[in-house]
Parts: C-alpha cells; sequence; structure tokens
C-alpha cells in the first residue's frame, strides 16, 4: 500500500513542477515585458520633454566662461544626434588667476588631475556634457530643490565631431572641478551635421 501511494505522488509531483516553471516562465516573460515598455516609455518621455532642440543648418555662437562650472547652450540633443564643435584658437584661459603659467586654450594643460570631470583628458581643456532630469527633490531642512539628472560627460577640445551620448539638455565647460579662480572664457561655434 505504501508502495502504490508513492508512485501515484510522483506524476503528482511532475505536474506541480511543470506547473510552477511554466509560472515562473510566464512571470519572467511579464516582467521583461514591463521592463521593456518602462525603457520604451523613458525613450518617448525624454523625447517629448526636450523643449528647444537643436535643428541642423544653423550655426550658434556661445562664450564659455572658464569660471562658471557649467554654460547652458539653451539647447536640447538627441542621443545619436553629431554635433561639430569649434572652439576659436586664439581665445585663452586661466586656470588660476594671476599665475603666468596656468594659461591655456582650448585643448588645455597636459596635466591630469583628480579635480576634473574627465580624468583621462587635460585638464582645463573644453568639454561638454548631455544632462537629462530624472526627479525633483525638495530637502527638508533647507527647502532647496534638488534636481537629479543622468549625465554624460564628452571631450572637445578645439575641434570635434561628437556623436550625443543621450537625450537631454546641452552644457558646455572645462575640464575642471574648481573653478573659482579662473579667468577668461572660450568662444565655441557649435551646429547639428
Amino acid at each position: 500500500m505504501l508502495k502504490k501511494n508513492n508512485r501515484s505522488q510522483k506524476p503528482r509531483f511532475r505536474s506541480v513542477a511543470f506547473f510552477c516553471f511554466l509560472a515562473a516562465a510566464l512571470l519572467f516573460s511579464l516582467n521583461a515585458q514591463e521592463k521593456e515598455q518602462e525603457k520604451e516609455e523613458l525613450q518617448v518621455m525624454s523625447r517629448i520633454e526636450l523643449k528647444n532642440p537643436l535643428m541642423p543648418g544653423h550655426l550658434h555662437e556661445i562664450s564659455v566662461p572658464s569660471y562658471v562650472f557649467w554654460t547652458d547652450t539653451g539647447f536640447d540633443v538627441f542621443e545619436g544626434q553629431e554635433i561639430r564643435f569649434i572652439t576659436d584658437p586664439n581665445r585663452k584661459i586661466s586656470l588660476q588667476s594671476g599665475n603666468p603659467v596656468a594659461w591655456c586654450g582650448p585643448d588645455g594643460k597636459n596635466l591630469k588631475t583628480i579635480q576634473q570631470p574627465i580624468k583621462g583628458k587635460n585638464f582645463g581643456a573644453l568639454i561638454g556634457r548631455v544632462a537629462r532630469l530624472v526627479s525633483i527633490e525638495i530637502d527638508e531642512e533647507s527647502g532647496e530643490e534638488i534636481r537629479n539628472e543622468l549625465i554624460r560627460y564628452f571631450y572637445i577640445g578645439s575641434k570635434n565631431d561628437v556623436i550625443m551620448p543621450m537625450d537631454g539638455r546641452l552644457y558646455l565647460g572645462i575640464n575642471e572641478i574648481v573653478v573659482q579662480d579662473n579667468t577668461g572664457y572660450f568662444r565655441v561655434t557649435f551646429y547639428l551635421r
């Protein structure tokens, strides 16, 4: 009698295991579909949020002060767009006011420090970033607005064609974090290719 019960439980166990496998496969499939849908929604949402896209055929000029962390170009870009940046080679900035050896052009100085957003490139070189707003929070203690952004940096130098790494707002700056003691600015022309 015991042997008979054990035999009858094996097919039941196989049936339960099979249904568990099917349920797990279905949940995995649904989860993958949800992630894909979220990804598509994020891509659609990011494209809808771009207020002032960079349009082809127009040259834009901007001054990029060396003493400001980031200069907003006023334009939004899409991932995959190719933008040409050309910097006036005659413009120089000082990476430390009053220091005669701290001057450099848009390609920067051949120095590497921990005080630069792009570690492998010259100190003080012209760089850019694309920032996409993810969320806004309010600090409960100070009441200040905290912007949580997804950011991608890229090198420009004196001239460069750059493929935009993601959708978002286009900013230009220099490859240095401590900018308060800097002087001068770069003059940059850019356009969508």
